[in-house]
């Protein structure tokens, strides 16, 4: 089920995405354990990071960090949260994803795309942030 916070996404982005579904690290009943992750974004050369809070949000990022090279992953798209000191998940960047605006999309128009520093030093004006060339790379469970 899409929450009504995907759906606004969708359609404020004006364009037919879909959010995906997959099984990462299940408890007993089937569920995911917890729902206090930090992503690991790198396009080869920067990295970034992504809290995690919603279990669809989990279990899409599980599925990018699956993904075999050469084949369709979805990307991440999150709304720029600009904090004006060192972000304590995404330091050494002053800036984060809000983690109650993140979704995992199949497409993403140009204006949110762009390398970390891009967002770090004001070229990327967008309120939302997309790279098309991250690729998940680590996933941790953290406490909160």
């Amino acid at each position: 089920m899409i929450g009504i916070k995907k759906l606004a996404l969708v359609a404020a982005l004006g364009t037919s995405m879909s959010l995906v579904a997959f099984a990462g690290p299940a408890n007993a009943d089937g569920g995911v354990h917890g729902t206090n992750y930090v992503a690991t974004f790198s396009n080869g050369h920067t990295q970034f990071k992504v809290r995690l809070v919603d279990a669809d949000d989990i279990d899409a990022a599980y599925k990018n960090l699956n993904t075999p090279k050469g084949q369709p992953r979805t990307i991440v798209n999150g709304k720029i949260v600009r904090v004006g000191g060192v972000d304590a998940y995404n330091a050494p960047f002053t800036w984060h994803l809000d983690p109650n605006d993140v979704a995992f999309v199949d497409m993403t128009t140009e204006v949110c795309d762009g390398d970390p520093n891009d967002v770090e030093n004001g070229t990327l004006t967008s309120d939302r942030y997309c790279p098309w060339t991250q690729k998940v790379v680590k996933i941790e469970q953290i406490a909160i």
